[in-house]
């Protein structure tokens, strides 16, 4: 199997012939990855404007506090990784976003909580 730029090269030749099965098989691989990551950055991402929401106050505040929960979780977290989130609170919802995908730097962070609410349950 080649790299990614072969494969997509590859891909775009083939367009309106027959596909060779090792690259429909790598392109459905690349697009079932892709799907899952946008997907758990999503549940993600609702999780921490639940966080935000339950905060309360200026964007910049919220993700002062969301990083604030979650540095220790950071630390102990092959301890937290075991635990259930703590339904109903901040802390709960950072958990639970921790849990899904890495919390993102403040910048994004930031996009994050002014793209909206969203309360997936916990």
């Amino acid at each position: 199997m080649g790299t990614y730029a072969d494969q997509l090269a590859r891909a775009r030749a083939l367009l309106h012939a027959r596909i060779p099965p090792d690259l429909a098989t790598w392109i459905l691989a690349q697009l079932d990855d892709q799907v899952r990551v946008d997907y758990l950055r999503k549940r993600r991402d609702e999780y921490l404007r639940q966080a935000g929401e339950l905060i309360g106050g200026t964007v910049n505040g919220r993700a002062s506090q969301i990083l604030r929960h979650a540095a220790p979780l950071e630390r102990c977290w092959p301890v937290y990784r075991e635990r259930d989130p703590e339904p109903g609170t901040a802390l709960g919802a950072v958990h639970a976003a921790m849990r899904i995908m890495p919390i993102p730097r403040r910048r994004q962070l930031m996009k994050v909580l002014q793209r909206g609410v969203h309360s997936p349950p916990l």
